[in-house]
């Protein structure tokens, strides 16, 4: 429940204020969701730091 919060708010504080780095401002509030479910700040923020993985092909 506090993550699907946490992402609601991330939403909006990203379509009211469309001039931040969205990148970067997710990336903290993942890594903060992830310490609020009971990650080490250090891994919470390696794991954000990741790159992203490749989504299959629809075709």
């Amino acid at each position: 429940m506090a993550a699907g919060g946490a992402l609601l708010g991330l939403l909006q504080m990203l379509d009211q204020n469309p001039h931040v780095d969205d990148g970067d401002v997710s990336d903290r509030f993942t890594a903060r969701v992830l310490r609020a479910l009971g990650i080490d700040a250090d891994e919470a923020d390696e794991l954000c730091a990741r790159p992203l993985p490749q989504l299959p092909s629809l075709s």
